[in-house]
């Protein structure tokens, strides 16, 4: 929706962030990556989401922005499912570290790449291993969400695309 139908995308995007201040909330888009067999879609995605976070003064975790640079860094990295759009677990892991970062205003390095969670039912506790990496697969993820995020200050409202060139006043 944000690449092809940026108006829609926008008009909404303003409408959830206003939701979220009226709640109390800091509002945060989700700035998603292109399909793998359509990087191209990654130039709109970034756009789309970063004028909605100028509109409304809102953070952007610039996950598709991450995972474009770990592309680029690591070429045969597996981000996507066989689907070519979903994330594998290294691409939910980089998600994560990015939306970590972004709403933390932490470096992720140094987070667990095993997480497991129990969940009580009627019969019992239940054990799900949500995330089983290794420490050499997380570091290189928890580096590139890190460094994105500390380029880009995605830790705070966007006020102009940083993905552009730098405004008059920044050259100053």
């Amino acid at each position: 929706m944000p690449a092809f139908y940026p108006a829609v995308t926008l008009k909404y995007a303003a409408l959830l962030a206003d939701m979220a201040r009226e709640a109390g909330a800091q509002p945060v888009f989700y700035l998603t990556w292109a399909r793998k067999n359509k990087p191209q879609m990654q130039r709109g995605l970034t756009g789309t989401y970063m004028k909605a976070g100028i509109a409304s003064e809102a953070l952007v975790a610039p996950v598709g922005i991450a995972w474009q640079k770990a592309l680029k860094d690591t070429p045969n990295l597996s981000l996507h499912a066989k689907d070519g759009s979903h994330p594998t677990p290294k691409g939910t892991y980089l998600a994560a570290c990015t939306l970590f970062a972004t709403i933390l205003r932490r470096d992720p390095s140094g987070l667990p790449g095993r997480i497991v969670v129990d969940e009580k039912t009627k019969k019992g506790t239940l054990r799900y291993t949500l995330c089983n990496l290794k420490s050499a697969e997380v570091k290189p993820l928890q580096a590139v969400a890190w460094k994105i995020v500390e380029e880009l200050h995605s830790y705070k409202p966007v006020t102009r695309d940083p993905t552009t060139q730098p405004s008059k006043a920044d050259k100053k």
